[in-house]
């Protein structure tokens, strides 16, 4: 890496400094019962940038915070099954310590199963809706974030396929259609009264259609191709996916113009092209993150037209001036955190000038706000979307790439 040896020494400082909170956190007892996952994520990621002398030590803290995870699972009323801020964001992180360390396998593997079997039985009590939430579906909160993880460990699990089956089934019911005021919707079309934000209410009056990677459809397309991928055979997969290829399709576009990732129902069914001139390019709701899973979706189906056409877009999206990207703090939902990890999903050269500058650029932005923060990071916190824990990892991966994190955040 051009900057090498000056962007790996303050990239280094920064994961060490982080490190050194985080011992600071548990040496005075504390830590949030809300972090216990982001440290344990933390600690798995990390663990080879630690000194061999001191990994001793981020086991132990490991293994007290994994105890305490356990008593809140048992003593905890709502087993909200969520990838981002629940069970699956335990058993995520707890996948990923106990892949790197070899340690609390067996606890791992059990957080694994309660998720599948949560998550099944979330989709079969809702099966047979007209319409819903995009919490119910969603990468973030909902069945699609779940399954995309789940599918990569028991796809050749013959004692639990039936429940995968059943939980992509669900998905499938999803993306079928419905008559509602004498018109026809699909379902995961999201009525008013469904919209989880008032400023949504107000701007969709009829509900709207998410097409964003958090919270829209492309994160159900990417799960149905997986399936595809695996060979798994399900009655309607083939029509579902090809019909969410088509929505994409029609809304993609080219040039200096960006995709609308949350759409009217009007606008919808009157078919409109909806381009915009502004919009911040972020993990969340960003058209480079809606690309890069569009180019995972077309790999997996094996469309290898469609899949050069996205990566031709994205090319040129990520190629812009770096004040266009409109990221104005660091964080990795939607900061520059978000535009480092999108870069390295996308497999860029640093011939690729245009686009290797914009990394250089954020890293930078990142490692001056930290040194002028005195490397304070108890006022972010911790939060892997929206904290401390997302910003390191994202940079630590400039040294020492993750393509489980990439896959999570469903970039890969």
């Amino acid at each position: 890496m051009k900057n090498g040896i000056y962007l790996e020494n303050n990239i280094n400082k920064i994961v060490f400094s982080y490190l050194d909170y985080v011992c600071e956190l548990y040496d005075n007892n504390i830590i949030s019962p809300y972090d216990y996952e982001n440290i344990i994520l933390s600690i798995g990621v990390l663990y080879d940038f630690i000194p061999d002398e001191n990994k001793e030590k981020f086991l132990d803290i490991a293994y007290d915070v994994s105890k305490a995870i356990k008593q809140k699972i048992e003593f905890g009323n709502d087993m909200n099954i969520s990838m981002f801020i629940g069970l699956g964001f335990t058993a995520f992180s707890m996948n990923i310590f106990s892949k790197k360390t070899k340690i609390l396998t067996i606890f791992s593997k059990s957080l694994n199963d309660l998720l599948l079997e949560e998550c099944y039985r979330f989709s079969e009590d809702n099966l047979g809706k007209d319409n819903y939430k995009t919490e119910d579906y969603d990468l973030i909160v909902g069945v699609s974030g779940v399954l995309h993880y789940l599918i990569d460990i028991y796809h050749d699990d013959k004692k639990n396929i039936h429940k995968l089956k059943k939980i992509c089934e669900f998905l499938i019911y999803i993306v079928s259609d419905y008559e509602y005021n004498g018109n026809i919707y699909p379902r995961f079309y999201v009525t008013k009264e469904n919209l989880h934000n008032e400023v949504y209410k107000e701007v969709f009056p009829n509900g709207s259609i998410n097409l964003s990677l958090s919270h829209g459809i492309i994160s159900i397309l990417v799960v149905l191709c997986e399936f595809k991928k695996y060979n798994i055979k399900i009655l309607g997969l083939d029509e579902s996916i090809n019909k969410l290829f088509k929505i994409y399709d029609r809304y993609i576009v080219e040039g200096n113009k960006h995709i609308c990732t949350q759409i009217s129902i009007e606008d919808y069914i009157d078919n409109k092209d909806i381009e915009i001139e502004y919009q911040r390019e972020s993990w969340c709701y960003g058209y480079a993150s809606i690309l890069r899973a569009l180019i995972t979706a077309s790999d997996m189906v094996d469309d290898y037209k469609e899949n050069t056409k996205y990566k031709k877009i994205i090319n040129k999206v990520l190629s812009r001036e770096y004040d266009e990207f409109s990221l104005d703090e660091n964080i990795l939902c939607h900061g520059n955190a978000s535009i480092i990890a999108i870069i390295l999903s996308n497999d860029y050269h640093e011939a690729d000038d245009e686009i290797y500058n914009n990394v250089i650029i954020a890293i930078k932005k990142i490692l001056n706000e930290f040194k002028k923060e005195d490397f304070e990071f108890s006022e972010k916190g911790l939060n892997f979307l929206e904290g401390n824990s997302g910003i390191i990892i994202a940079i630590s991966m400039l040294l020492k790439k993750n393509i489980d994190i990439l896959r999570f955040l469903m970039l890969c």
